[in-house]
């Protein structure tokens, strides 16, 4: 009788320490799991520092700060806001080509995210700020502003942005159209000066 009782005792000693043992596993999961929610965040305050200089057209400092909050908090939920803020202070620095190429990478990795419509754009606005105002100058930075934003209508066609866009290409197109015809124009122009000059100097 005494052996059976020591048995149970034993084997509710082992339960005791098994469930002990559980309990204590899964109040650690928890533990971690609110942890790892709070780290993500707390780097909040840290992103609103970093912001403020964007809002302040600090940009330099906006483009080191933001970068440093990137390589610190690599999991936070406000990457995506860190690398668009990057890529507006390129543009806000007039640096288009590494705005156009941050805006563009936003897209390609996160062709879903609310604001994947807002870098579209800018891509294009990028490209318009390279255009020279001049009709008589190449317009290629014009023509690829406008295939930047036939790529917004084509895959966010619901984008508010795509009436902004469109205002804008409407002066794009205009100035392809003037470009086309001085270009016909001047070749027409030295087309009828050939003869004429070899005429005189026949002559």
């Amino acid at each position: 009788m005494q052996k059976i009782v020591e048995q149970r005792v034993q084997q509710n000693a082992s339960s005791y320490r098994i469930t002990k043992i559980a309990l204590f596993t899964l109040l650690l999961a928890v533990s971690t799991s609110c942890m790892s929610t709070r780290s993500k965040d707390k780097p909040d305050p840290a992103f609103e520092d970093a912001a403020l200089h964007v809002s302040k057209k600090h940009y330099e400092i906006a483009i080191q700060k933001l970068g440093e909050y990137k390589t610190k908090f690599p999991e936070s939920k406000r990457i995506p806001e860190a690398e668009l803020l990057i890529a507006d202070s390129r543009f806000g620095l007039t640096n288009f080509e590494e705005a156009i190429f941050d805006y563009e990478r936003f897209v390609k990795l996160r062709p879903d995210h609310p604001k994947a419509p807002y870098a579209q754009y800018r891509v294009g606005e990028s490209y318009w700020k390279e255009a020279p105002d001049k009709v008589d100058r190449e317009q290629l930075f014009t023509r690829q502003a406008m295939r930047e934003w036939n790529t917004l209508i084509a895959e966010y066609p619901k984008s508010e942005l795509v009436a902004k866009q469109e205002r804008t290409s409407k002066k794009g197109t205009k100035g392809l159209l003037r470009t086309k015809i001085l270009s016909q124009s001047s070749i027409a122009a030295k087309k009828s000066f050939m003869p004429a000059f070899l005429e005189v100097s026949r002559s």
